[in-house]
């Protein structure tokens, strides 16, 4: 039963990441189309995102950081784009860092990523995500990732995840 469940929730959790994606590059807008909590257009026919469905005691609190300096974090330098990451990357600051990255590469056409790790002392699999998602959209044009000021934890992670392979980790 647990097990059922928790597929249901990743598939519900992958499919929201994967029409976020899709809305933002699309920008579809109009008819059959209604907004979920954090901003993400789906069709109406699709269940609603499991963020709609959360008391408000499980919902996540952004805190004034997280609301106020997230434009300080990305920035565009020649056909660069640098993306100075929190101390923690989760699932929930992730979606955020995605999305932001995403609308960056799309909006001010940058060839290359550049995630900087200085303040970083944790992340787990969903930043992964973020360095793997960036990728994809960057290597279609002929762009490379890299990572900056990365300490002996964040290093171990890219090298067991065999990212490695795909981002150059400047020293």
């Amino acid at each position: 039963m647990n097990e059922r469940m928790n597929e249901r929730i990743y598939d519900e959790q992958r499919e929201l990441r994967t029409q976020g994606v899709l809305s933002l590059l699309i920008h579809v807008e109009g008819v059959g189309n209604q907004p979920c909590v954090h901003g993400v257009r789906k069709p109406s026919r699709q269940p609603p995102c499991v963020h709609e469905r959360m008391n408000e005691r499980q919902k996540p609190i952004k805190t004034e950081r997280s609301l106020h300096n997230m434009d300080e974090e990305f920035k565009v330098i020649d056909n660069y784009l640098m993306i100075r990451l929190p101390d923690e990357i989760d699932h929930h600051k992730s979606v955020d860092i995605s999305a932001k990255a995403d609308r960056y590469i799309v909006s001010k056409k940058v060839g290359n990523v550049v995630f900087d790790f200085e303040r970083t002392t944790f992340m787990d699999s969903s930043g992964i995500g973020i360095i793997l998602g960036r990728y994809k959209k960057i290597s279609c044009f002929g762009g490379r990732v890299y990572a900056v000021n990365v300490d002996s934890r964040i290093r171990r992670i890219l090298l067991l995840s065999g990212l490695q392979n795909i981002v150059e980790i400047m020293e």
